[in-house]
């Protein structure tokens, strides 16, 4: 057993009550052969589970989700096509697959970026980086995908983080709330070296650019995953005070990223921070150890994490949807950073 191991949690994983948990184990942990008859299997378990056939029951025309207001979370389109996304749902459903047809032509302008459900239509770096991500998860990787990656790059700033988000505070999510109106915070903060990038926006834009190597290799896309992962290292991925530096963005800031949760849209923890630097090709950087030895500390003595987060862009708004399965969805991602750490490794009989 690894001396960060506390035990084998791969039984635990292999059985959980979420058959989402134990196909994402089996392709990402693992990493069973694609088109293979154990990763198949698993799929199809995962396609027929409660909470997926919870998503595609709900809508419209085969697009999941609240199409009118397809940016809210927990309802629209935008969330619904990225838990499915995240679950381990991929193009092979037709229903996911009509979810992102409709997605990239009902909010992809001609930049590439994505618009939240406002006017005048702006881009905003949280949600294209949001839906860039899972996009390419889910195996959609058509010229819009590249035109998306595309903004993303140009678009990075001069501390390597996101921000261009038209929201800049009460006024502005007043204006949103009531009018739909897109705000106006960007106009003067986004060329402003005096003004931070966003931690939810850099860190969704990033983990889309480390989803699109297979897409774009080396080049120009590497030099931008390094220079966003340089952002959490240099800000100590957010786990001190250095949360309070956030620029007001969307009303939130100051959020206790040291907690755990899973993010799925617009959200961040240092876990995923972690995670980031780590397939940035950061493992080895010393920047990256307070980080973590508080994932190490953070471990229950079966080898397993709890869920400690919830809330607006996690998996589990709320505890009482989480059960056991918010544990499962955990673990596998402390066990993936410890993974692409490059401290355990992995084979189809558990640990080597």
């Amino acid at each position: 057993m690894p001396a960060h191991l506390h035990d084998n949690p791969l039984r635990f994983l292999l059985a959980s009550s979420a058959p989402e948990v134990r196909y994402l184990v089996l392709r990402d942990l693992l990493e069973e052969s694609p088109g293979g008859v154990v990763l198949e299997e698993a799929y199809r378990g995962l396609a027929k589970s409660e909470r997926i056939l919870e998503l595609k029951a709900v809508g419209n025309a085969g697009v999941m989700g609240d199409a009118a207001h397809f940016d809210i979370l927990y309802r629209g389109t935008m969330w619904y096509f990225c838990e499915a996304a995240a679950r381990g749902l991929d193009a092979r459903d037709d229903t996911l697959a009509k979810s992102a047809e409709f997605l990239l032509q009902r909010s992809q302008l001609d930049s590439g970026g994505i618009t939240l459900n406002w006017k005048p239509a702006r881009e905003v770096s949280c949600r294209t980086g949001d839906l860039m991500r899972w996009m390419v998860r889910a195996g959609i990787t058509d010229a819009r995908i590249a035109r998306g990656i595309g903004w993303i790059k140009k678009h990075q700033r001069h501390d390597g983080g996101w921000l261009h988000c038209p929201l800049a505070g009460v006024l502005d999510m007043a204006s949103l709330i009531f009018l739909r109106r897109s705000g106006d915070g960007k106009r003067d903060r986004e060329e402003d070296a005096g003004t931070r990038s966003c931690v939810r926006a850099t860190a969704s834009c990033l983990a889309a650019l480390i989803e699109a190597r297979n897409l774009e290799p080396g080049g120009d896309l590497e030099k931008s995953i390094a220079r966003g992962a340089e952002y959490f290292l240099n800000h100590r991925f957010f786990m001190g005070p250095e949360r309070f530096e956030e620029p007001v963005c969307c009303g939130l800031r100051g959020a206790d990223y040291l907690k755990s949760g899973y993010p799925v849209m617009s959200h961040y923890d240092a876990l995923m921070g972690l995670q980031l630097a780590a397939r940035a090709g950061f493992a080895s950087d010393p920047r990256t150890v307070p980080a973590f030895n508080h994932l190490v500390a953070g471990q229950e003595a079966g080898g397993t994490w709890p869920l400690e987060a919830y809330g607006a862009g996690m998996l589990f708004e709320k505890k009482s949807r989480a059960g056991t399965d918010g544990t499962g969805f955990i673990t596998l991602n402390a066990l993936l950073a410890m993974k692409y750490c490059g401290v355990i490794e992995w084979n189809r009989t558990g640990l080597v």
